[in-house]
């Protein structure tokens, strides 16, 4: 029986090595191992919560993105004037009257209009000549604004390109001017 008392304590003593060799192990597993990649998991974790920030803030910015293209789309249809166009000699009449009707809508007083070819040099090879047209009226300072704006508007190609402005004698709220437009006609 001795014997048998004496494996036993020699068992107990194996089994007490082995379980000091597992807490040691399960000791340095949890203490350092598991520590660190509880660490890293909590590093990946702030990592991806970042991401996915970014990610929001990425397609929150392409939205707004696609927005401004379709707004800047629209603006440039609305706001931006079409071509220029440039009329034919047999058109100028119709110049002439687009002028006339301008005049009335901004109560602007032609009393006299009158169509001037400028003489260029080498104008026999171009395509175009200059066609300056002289104005005499008589208008207030704000329509006369109105209706230089509404001639610059037109779709036919019109620039101003001399003014005068005297103060009337008779009325001194309007002015007495001459006014000089130039466009191009096509020959």
């Amino acid at each position: 029986m001795s014997d048998f008392l004496g494996g036993i304590s020699n068992d107990k003593k194996k089994l007490l090595a082995i379980s000091l060799v597992a807490v040691a192990i399960v000791y340095i597993d949890v203490n350092f191992l598991l520590k660190a990649q509880v660490s890293a998991n909590k590093s990946m974790e702030s990592r991806a919560i970042k991401l996915k920030g970014d990610l929001d803030a990425l397609g929150r910015d392409y939205k707004r993105m696609q927005e401004f293209k379709r707004e800047l789309s629209v603006s440039k249809n609305k706001n931006y004037p079409k071509a220029k166009t440039i009329i034919a000699e047999e058109q100028l009449v119709s110049l002439l009257e687009a002028i006339s009707n301008a005049a009335n809508k901004n109560s602007v007083q032609i009393s006299q209009i009158k169509p001037v070819k400028e003489a260029v040099k080498n104008q026999s090879s171009s395509k175009f000549s200059v066609l300056l047209i002289n104005i005499e009226l008589f208008s207030d300072y704000h329509k006369l604004g109105s209706f230089i704006n509404d001639l610059e508007k037109n779709e036919i190609l019109i620039a101003v390109a001399n003014m005068k402005i005297i103060r009337s004698p008779q009325d001194y709220m309007k002015q007495k001017v001459s006014l000089t437009l130039k466009t191009y006609v096509k020959k």
